[in-house]
């Protein structure tokens, strides 16, 4: 949580890996896997657990290769915080308490596949697929209330925010060389 864009492809925490025409492993890094915007400021835990399988294999004197990986992520941020604050004017003083909660959870789960047939040494047709499953859920608490110095109440205030999403993708492609 909270790597910048070098640091988390220097330490394989985003992108998806594929197996290119020589066999090397090639990881693409994509900004949508940052979660709170990539960064982390301090407030709550956070934490994060992310895993993944990789298949390729080559068939038919390598003229077919098959690549494909799945990855899953799930990061969570929960915080508390309490604030009591006392304010001295000319004419009063008062006490302001504020309590504020929050859980923030992102779900991921990506997959790729990619195949592609050799049909001679000049042409070849290749389809690549991908798709990605995206769920998100948000749940912030505020109260706050104000006392005047002999602890009567002077005001109180208390909110919920819930967000619930989902994103769902699909992406297909078919190459002729």
């Amino acid at each position: 949580n909270g790597l910048g864009w070098e640091e988390e492809r220097k330490y394989g925490g985003g992108g998806e890996f594929s197996v290119n025409d020589d066999g090397e492993f090639v990881s693409t890094i994509t900004s949508d896997d940052n979660d709170w915007g990539g960064e982390y400021r301090g407030s709550g835990l956070p934490k994060a657990w992310v895993g993944g399988a990789l298949y390729n294999n080559k068939w038919l004197n390598d003229s077919l290769i098959f690549n494909s990986n799945y990855k899953f992520s799930k990061k969570m941020n929960e915080g508390l915080e309490n604030v009591t604050s006392q304010y001295i004017l000319p004419d009063t003083q008062y006490f302001n308490k504020q309590q504020s909660s929050n859980r923030n959870i992102a779900v991921k789960h990506n997959i790729r596949v990619s195949t592609e047939y050799w049909i001679d040494t000049s042409s070849s047709l290749k389809l690549d697929l991908s798709g990605a499953y995206n769920t998100t859920q948000s749940l912030n608490s505020n109260m706050s209330e104000s006392r005047n110095a002999a602890g009567a109440l002077i005001n109180n205030n208390t909110s919920t925010q819930e967000k619930d999403g989902s994103k769902k993708m699909l992406n297909a492609d078919l190459l002729y060389r």
